[in-house]
């Protein structure tokens, strides 16, 4: 009997130990043994079925580029004495000290070169017939401005070479350009900017009177001659090659009229009726109005002159205050994320005053101002009350003008 109950016992404990090895093994494995419903399955870990949140779909936004346009930059020669440093070389760095900021904050930033840019060994002139150190290169590229437009009445001051030297020192300091070529004509360039396609077009009335420096051939191919129905020609092909707004900067009018002239408001309507989106003026050396025309439902902003960004030209020089005052138009141009279209919002214009003081031994120093900031105390300098004076007048000026109160 004894040894009948050990055999059972012995039995049982055989079965337990197999039981228990079956388990280990199929957990270690991951699975329970086949058709034994003696081991228990594994459960599948509970945090495998916690439905995770979902990721935030992003909302797509508009794209914005900033785009900042200037009128005249001159270089009359008392700023060229006064720009000469002691090693003999020139600094044209300083004028631009209290709008850099503003330039440099921006996406893209154009103005006008009113110059040429002199040879190795070329003594730098004045007006009439302009040649300036390549240095003011260096000054404007500082100052944060991105494309220059050189279709103006001093592209041919110094001839064939002359615009060919002027190119090749752009080209040098990394500014972009359109308005003169080395041959072929360059009607247009197309700017991308965080994906958006600009065009920008430049084009002069004239070359005061020095198109016989230039073969018809040159003539017709070296500068952009204001001609109505080929601007819209070349506005419609930088259309096709993928442009997506359109900026037509325009060297016209008469100098020292604050009123546009019936020319210029003509061939404004004219090209904003054949795709300009923008209109930018350069010449008069004062500034004119801001106008809107309306072309099927859509607004299209014209400034018919910014006047000078900086100069000599002045009421001590001249007598007319009016040459002081210039304008920097700041804009937004708007991608829309849903259409794609892409559209041109209200111009925000900065009115700006050329500063100049005697600094001794025939120099001065010159300084753009934006007269706002000065006035308001943004920008606190030491002046006179005459200069406050002066920067008071010419606000009230620019914005008579602009306004059409003039």
């Amino acid at each position: 009997m004894k040894k009948l109950s050990f055999l059972i016992a012995a039995v049982l404990l055989f079965a337990g130990i197999f039981i228990v090895g079956e388990m280990v093994t199929a957990r270690i494995n991951g699975v329970a043994p086949a058709d034994n419903e003696n081991v228990i399955p594994a459960i599948d870990n509970p945090a495998h079925d916690i439905p995770t949140p979902e990721e935030p779909v992003p909302v797509p936004e508009d794209t914005v580029v900033t785009v900042m346009a200037a009128g005249d930059i001159m270089f009359h020669y008392p700023q060229v004495v006064s720009a000469k440093t002691e090693d003999g070389g020139y600094d044209f760095s300083s004028p631009f000290e209290y709008i850099k900021d503003r330039v440099q904050g921006v996406d893209l930033a154009i103005a006008n070169l009113e110059t040429v840019i002199a040879g190795e060994g070329e003594t730098p002139k004045g007006y009439p017939r302009f040649r300036s150190p390549r240095e003011v290169l260096d000054g404007i590229k500082e100052a944060g401005f991105d494309i220059l437009v050189t279709a103006n009445n001093h592209s041919a001051d110094r001839g064939r070479d002359g615009i060919i030297r002027t190119i090749e020192e752009l080209e040098n300091t990394q500014l972009e350009y359109i308005g003169t070529s080395r041959g072929e004509k360059r009607d247009y360039i197309i700017k991308e900017v965080k994906g958006i396609k600009i065009g920008i077009l430049s084009y002069t009335f004239g070359l005061n009177g020095l198109e016989s420096l230039l073969t018809p051939e040159e003539l017709q191919n070296m500068v952009n001659l204001i001609d109505a129905e080929r601007i819209s020609t070349s506005i419609s092909e930088a259309r096709m090659n993928g442009a997506e707004v359109i900026i037509v900067y325009l060297h016209w009018g008469h100098e020292y009229h604050r009123d546009a002239s019936d020319e210029q408001r003509s061939l404004a309507a004219f090209l904003s009726e054949n795709g300009a989106d923008l209109i930018l003026g350069s010449h008069p050396h004062v500034v004119q109005e801001m106008d809107s025309i309306n072309v099927k439902g859509k607004d299209i902003p014209v400034v018919y002159s910014m006047g000078n960004l900086l100069s000599n030209q002045r009421y001590e020089t001249m007598g007319v205050s009016y040459t002081e005052d210039g304008l920097l138009v700041s804009m937004r141009v708007v991608k829309k994320w849903d259409t794609g279209e892409v559209l041109i919002e209200p111009l925000v214009p900065v009115p700006t005053w050329v500063y100049r003081w005697s600094k001794g031994s025939g120099k001065y120093g010159y300084r753009v101002i934006p007269v706002e900031d000065v006035l308001s105390g943004k920008l606190e300098l030491e002046l006179s009350p005459e200069t406050t004076l002066r920067i008071q007048k010419s606000l009230g000026d620019t914005m008579n003008t602009l306004n059409g109160s003039n």
